[in-house]
């Protein structure tokens, strides 16, 4: 049985369970004097998480503080929520009104009682009892409004910033975050069969999000947490984990298909599309995955008409390029599932590359979506020199179509010409193609990547009311104004509308950053403004309180909402990343204190960490799509950047052991896992013999894949990025893992 690691929970956990495990541990550690037992604590000693000897009327430590001794009626199962209240009560009683308004703010945009307490308590410092500290408080707030940026930033934008909760780690230990997460379907014939879910009590322990920073004060980098193999026979001590763990193992999840996304697929002839030997059943699974799983976040063609025309064997909105492009994509996702549909990617790659190159030159609707997808396809393989060809495709088919680049007059002449039953069709491939090329030109920073001038002009797919934004290039008289007819597929929900607006806010941020910027590698600081990357902060905050209430974070919220918010974050990183190692100067449109881009920057990095573990933890989709990726390589980046974080080593092993749950349907994933390692080797916070072990366990996820070079040129190390982008590739800094290892060795730099 693995050893256990007591560093991880003095690390990440709270004072009275960090305390508990230590006595549990008296072999390991030295011994301490033993805690007062005592089955009631008093109010004010339970606040305070303070030692209390349960003495009445009045206990010894409120006697010291002179203080009122207060004891509940009975002991509290769960939260002490009245104590909670009683807190929040005072705090607003002391408070000036703004921050007493923020308070309320926080309460009204939270259902969770306890996360208001901690963001309260540790914001405002609720150090001494409630009338000791109000002349404090009063005397900060006649400086500012707010106390911390984060705290106005959780009042004024709580869609962005949702308060987040205090979550001690054993629980997310116990089921294994820090080890990769196998998928796998029931061994039978049966095409329906359910999804496994975690027991309700799990999720809700998992869904709260991670903030140590305010719990291991002092904490040294060296009390970090070393991975281990996975152990099946290893359970929980809480007994309502016990029958997920003990089930299955806290590395796999069963994952199952009672139906697919749309029955229609029940009826698909696979064979009239391809020449790769696969059954009817496979394909539907297959694409019925890709459907649900990536399409919501890119929208690359109207999945109705296509699933039509790919049923009824129609070739308007369905063509063999394309359903052979969405096969392949779609069984690479499924290769985390079913080890058999790795070779069946293959085939479907060879297919769908002959067919571009017989129909691939012809500018129509059905090959721009294929190419987009076949960008993504190559992408996951670690063929970027292919991956650049599609891409570049799609860019060029758009500008010749007129789906964008074109000047607004143009462009909404074309829409009032287009036919109306080729508007949905038409608006997909526009928004889709539009919306891809921008994320890879802003997270992948990949070389030689064309930008449009100009967004598209035709309506975005499921828009029924007209938009407004604060910026005259995003005016609602085009793109805006909706069409009952491009209503989307149910299991879209909203995001792909919304990330259409995203994308054409984000446009003019990858325009300016890097369209515009000078030949010669620079950071970003030297030709854009801090003015203008606040103004583009303030429009994606102002923008994203108006957004529908299925795009609000919440425990039912859909996968695909998750990786927009995830999104969302990464991009605001991108924003100030230019702005955080330079002269602090601050942001004019913010009331708090300490209001400059490094502020913002850690407030999104505190919401990214929550966001990362939520999705890997509750979300099987993290284990078969890549593109929530993203928020793992800017996690990973921030916490090796800021090396006073002492909880850094648990997210920065969290986001490698993500790629190596990914390292069965994507080949760099591999890569982007060892270019990680090697920064770690780099900057000398991590041994050789641990690193190599780590990457040992990553590859041992994959498949027999060929042994190809694998050509991945987009950015890994972001700050390096800035200003030597050839060194900071994935494939640059894969390349140099063993050289880094060897180095340390022989310079004994490992101790």
């Amino acid at each position: 049985m693995p050893k256990r690691h007591p560093p991880l929970r003095h690390l990440l956990c709270g004072p009275e369970e960090s305390a508990s495990y230590a006595a549990s541990t008296s072999s390991l550690v030295p011994q301490k004097r033993q805690r007062v037992g005592t089955q009631m604590a008093c109010n004010e000693c339970r606040r305070k998480k303070a030692r209390c000897d349960g003495e009445r009327p009045c206990c010894r430590a409120c006697q010291q503080r002179s203080v009122p001794c207060i004891y509940a009626d009975k002991p509290a199962v769960g939260p002490p929520i009245v104590d909670e209240s009683c807190e929040i009560v005072q705090v607003l009683r002391s408070a000036s009104e703004s921050e007493a308004f923020g308070i309320l703010r926080l309460l009204r945009t939270n259902d969770d009682l306890s996360a208001v307490a901690h963001i309260v308590k540790s914001m405002l410092g609720l150090r001494q009892s409630p009338a000791e500290n109000a002349s404090e408080t009063a005397v900060g707030l006649q400086e500012a409004p707010y106390p911390s940026l984060e705290f106005e930033l959780m009042t004024k934008n709580p869609v962005s910033y949702p308060a987040l909760h205090p979550l001690f780690a054993s629980s997310l230990e116990e089921c294994n975050l820090l080890g990769p997460v196998q998928l796998h379907r029931p061994d039978s014939r049966d095409a329906r069969f359910a999804f496994e879910s975690v027991p309700s009590r799990l999720l809700l322990l998992i869904f709260l999000s991670i903030k140590f920073s305010s719990q291991v004060v002092g904490a040294s980098p060296e009390a970090a947490i070393e991975t281990t193999d996975s152990d099946p026979a290893r359970t929980s001590d809480d007994p309502a984990l016990n029958p997920f763990l003990s089930s299955y193992g806290p590395d796999e999840i069963v994952l199952s298909r009672s139906s697919y996304c749309d029955e229609r697929l029940r009826d698909l002839d696979i064979a009239f599309w391809t020449n790769v030997p696969v059954t009817n059943e496979f394909a539907a699974r297959v694409i019925s995955l890709y459907l649900e799983t990536d399409h919501p976040l890119l929208g690359t063609f109207d999945p109705d008409l296509f699933i039509g025309d790919l049923v009824a064997r129609q070739t308007r909105h369905c063509s063999r390029l394309l359903a052979n492009a969405t096969l392949y994509w779609g069984s690479q996702m499924y290769a985390a599932i079913d080890r058999d549909a790795y070779p069946q990617a293959q085939l479907f790659c060879v297919e769908a590359e002959r067919l571009w190159r017989l129909e691939g030159p012809s500018d129509t609707l059905l090959n721009i979506a294929s190419a987009q997808l076949l960008s993504l396809a190559t992408l996951g393989q670690g063929k970027d020199h292919h991956m650049l060809e599609y891409l570049g495709a799609t860019f060029h088919m758009g500008l010749r179509m007129s789906l964008f680049g074109v000047e607004p007059a143009v462009g909404i002449k074309m829409v009032n010409e287009l036919p109306r039953d080729m508007r949905s069709a038409t608006s997909y491939a526009a928004w889709g193609t539009f919306n891809w090329i921008v994320l890879m030109s802003l997270f992948y920073q990949q070389p030689g990547v064309q930008y449009p001038n100009h967004p598209p002009e035709l309506p975005i797919p499921g828009v029924r009311e007209p938009v407004s934004t604060p910026h005259k290039e995003h005016s609602a008289k085009g793109p805006g104004l909706g069409d009952p007819a491009l209503a989307t597929a149910p299991y879209m929900g909203e995001t792909f509308p919304a990330l259409c607006m995203f994308w054409r806010i984000l446009h003019g941020v990858t325009r300016d950053y890097y369209q515009n910027a000078p030949k010669q590698p620079a950071p970003a600081s030297g030709h854009v403004s801090l003015v203008f990357a606040e103004h583009k902060y303030r429009e994606l905050l102002a923008w994203a309180e108006t957004l529908p209430k299925s795009l609000a974070l919440s425990e039912d919220s859909a996968h695909h909402v998750v990786v927009f918010h995830v999104w969302f974050h990464a991009a605001i990183l991108d924003i100030f990343r230019p702005f955080v190692r330079g002269p602090e100067d601050r942001l004019a449109t913010f009331a708090a204190r300490e209001s400059c881009p490094r502020v913002a920057f850690k407030a999104s990095v505190e919401q990214l960490k929550s966001l990362v573990v939520i999705y890997r933890s509750r979300h099987k989709e993290s284990a078969y799509s890549i593109l929530w990726h993203t928020g793992m390589i800017y996690l990973a980046n921030a916490v090796l950047h800021e090396p006073k974080d002492p909880a850094w080593r648990f997210y920065f092993l969290h986001c490698v052991h993500g790629y190596g749950s990914l390292r069965r349907s994507y080949r760099v994933a591999e890569a982007v896992g060892r270019a990680l390692l090697t920064m770690t080797l780099r900057s000398g916070d991590m041994s050789s013999d641990e690193a190599r072990s780590i990457f040992g366990r990553l590859k041992k996820r994959g498949l027999a894949y060929v042994s190809d070079e694998i050509r991945a040129t987009f950015m890994v190390d972001l700050d390096l990025a800035m200003t030597d982008p050839d060194d900071s590739s994935v494939e640059k800094l894969a390349q140099g893992f063993e050289d880094w290892t060897l180095f340390r060795e022989f310079t004994h730099l490992d101790g």
